[in-house]
């Protein structure tokens, strides 16, 4: 009788650590999103500003080309 409690508390814990082990596959698994989050919005502004760079050389090279005309 004892052998066969020790068996059920051994096959719980072993279920809970289980269930532990689901939870912080979880938790790493939205930490990871949230990293993903982060990534895309700094990712933005990069963006935003190599748009703005070749907006501007692409300006300045209109303007030289104009300039150069006259």
């Amino acid at each position: 009788y004892q052998l066969s409690a020790i068996s059920y508390q051994l096959s719980a814990i072993s279920y809970q650590l289980s269930a532990i082990s689901y939870q912080l596959s979880a938790i790493s698994y939205q930490l990871s999103a949230i990293s993903y989050q982060l990534s895309a919005i700094s990712y933005q502004p990069l963006a935003l500003a190599y748009g703005h760079a070749t907006r501007m050389a692409t300006l300045r090279e209109q303007f030289m080309r104009y300039t150069h005309a006259t």
